[in-house]
């Protein structure tokens, strides 16, 4: 899950993802074997084709709704969490803030 093409310092797996608009990315990879995962590295360094894949899912929404019944190892900003059942639900909210630009004269 992203809202950012990159993760693992520079690999474009969510070459659609734009911070800038309201839109979460989720990729979902199937039965990862090892030639499995070599072959869509592959692919994913010819220019994003890996989303092509019969094994690969992707969602594009505001809001999405992950339910994982069986137990599976999770990674969360690239920390194992532990094998588990994942309910997860991820939405985009626009946090309001100013940013102060003026410029004090403190003499």
């Amino acid at each position: 899950m992203s809202n950012i093409p990159y993760f693992g310092g520079g690999v474009k797996i969510l070459p659609q993802a734009n911070l800038h608009d309201d839109q979460l990315e989720l990729i979902v990879v199937e039965e990862p074997h090892w030639w499995t995962i070599v072959w869509l590295f592959l692919l994913l360094l010819l220019g994003g084709r890996h989303l092509n894949s019969r094994f690969v899912h992707h969602y594009r929404n505001a809001d999405l709704h992950l339910g994982v019944n069986s137990v599976e190892i999770g990674q969360m900003d690239g920390q194992i969490i532990g094998n588990r059942n994942y309910d997860l639900y991820f939405s985009t909210h626009p946090y309001p803030f100013w940013i102060d630009t003026s410029i004090h004269d403190h003499h």
